[in-house]
Order: C-alpha cells, then sequence, then structure tokens
C-alpha cells in the first residue's frame, strides 16, 4: 500500500527494506510474533536517520486519513439525514453502502499507519536504550581502568618510595658511622684540651664539633623522606 523507505546497510546486503521490519496488515501477525527478535536488530546511523524519517512520512500519512475518516464521517452524516428525512429515491442507499465501504477502507489504512507507527517508534526506542547500555557499559569499562590504572600508579610509586626511602637510610646509616667517631674524636681533642689548660684549642675544638654535629644533621634531613 505504501513505498517504504531502503535502509543502506554495509557489508554483502547492501539494501534492505524498512519493509522487513514494518510490514502491511497482511503480515502483521507474523512480526508481532517475531517482535522479541525484531526489536533485537541494532541499526547503523542511516538505518536510524532513515526510520525517523519514516516515522515523520507516517504521521503525516496518518494526519491525511484522520481528515479523510472525518470528511467521510460528514458525509455519512448528511446521507443518513436524507434517508431518515424520505423514502429511498434513486441510488442513495448504495450511495450511502458506498460510502460506509470507504470509510471502512480509510479506517483500516489509519489503525494500518497506527500500528506501523507505534512499532517503528518502539525499535528506535529499542534500539537508543540499547546504545545507551553501550555507552554506560563503555563508560563504566574506562572508569574501571582508571581506577586500576591508578591503582597501579600508586603501587608502582608506594614501592619507589619503599625503595628510595631504604636506600636512603643506607646512605643515612654510613653518615653517621662517619660522623660518630669524628664527634667522638673533637670530644675528646676539647677534653684533653681543658685538662692541659689550652683554653684556645679546647674552644676551637668545640667550634668544629658544633659544625661537624650541624652538617651532619642537614646531610641526615636530607636523606630522610617524609
Amino acid at each position: 500500500m505504501f513505498q517504504i523507505a531502503k535502509l543502506e546497510l554495509s557489508g554483502a546486503n547492501p539494501a534492505i527494506h524498512l519493509q522487513k521490519f514494518l510490514p502491511l496488515r497482511t503480515q502483521l501477525p507474523n512480526l508481532r510474533t517475531d517482535m522479541a527478535t525484531t526489536q533485537e536488530l541494532h541499526w547503523t546511523e542511516c538505518q536510524l536517520e532513515v526510520a525517523q524519517a519514516e516515522i515523520v512520512t507516517l504521521k503525516a500519512e496518518l494526519s491525511r486519513a484522520r481528515a479523510n475518516n472525518t470528511r467521510l464521517a460528514q458525509v455519512n452524516k448528511r446521507l443518513s439525514e436524507q434517508v431518515d428525512a424520505g423514502p429511498d429515491q434513486g441510488g442513495e442507499h448504495a450511495s450511502k453502502d458506498s460510502e460506509r465501504a470507504a470509510k471502512t477502507v480509510e479506517e483500516q489504512r489509519a489503525s494500518d499507519l497506527i500500528w506501523r507507527l507505534g512499532n517503528l517508534e518502539e525499535l528506535i526506542r529499542g534500539e537508543t536504550d540499547h546504545r545507551d547500555l553501550q555507552l554506560q557499559a563503555v563508560c563504566a569499562r574506562i572508569e574501571a581502568n582508571v581506577r586500576a590504572l591508578g591503582s597501579g600508579i600508586d603501587l608502582q610509586q608506594r614501592r619507589l618510595r619503599e625503595s628510595q626511602s631504604r636506600s636512603f637510610e643506607g646512605i643515612a646509616n654510613a653518615v653517621r658511622d662517619v660522623l660518630i667517631p669524628l664527634e667522638q674524636a673533637l670530644s675528646d681533642s676539647a677534653r684533653d684540651s681543658l685538662i692541659e689548660g689550652n683554653v684556645q684549642r679546647a674552644q676551637r675544638d668545640d667550634r668544629r664539633l658544633e659544625e661537624v654535629r650541624r652538617l651532619g644533621q642537614a646531610m641526615i634531613d636530607c636523606l630522610t623522606l617524609d
């Protein structure tokens, strides 16, 4: 009854009719039975655009069909009034039957349009929902990968920090091993100088001792990680 636009597909089958998804009234029971299978089909961007354009076309046809139904209803009303007003004259009854038959055809056409429109909108909603779910799944995977990457980086940084801390601690211990005997020697020298009465040398050794302690502590602080 209606010319259905073609959907361009990639692959071995380059063209497929929307009518495969939206058959006419004589084929509707099969589509209703296979609705679950039909809704599992996922479309390309081109298919989705064609389907959306088909919705616009079907709505326009449905609007025209409803307008025809309104016009036929008005004609039937006038015919009924003429028949009720007097005896049958000429072909009034035949005309009325013809108009009623035309109305039935238009109602059937409108019913077909309504069902096809509803089915197409349902398919598009299913495709949109499917794409939303795919996008959510991709986002979830990206977030999981980012978290895993962050955890991996944190772990590597922690291990590096621990390794550096152990290395620096070893260097600091080596510095202490050098400083302790030096400090002890300067301290002993200052004490001996005082015993001998050499105050000037004792003061000099004390200054050297304080300088060694200050420099040693500065080196150890530089090798200590917070």
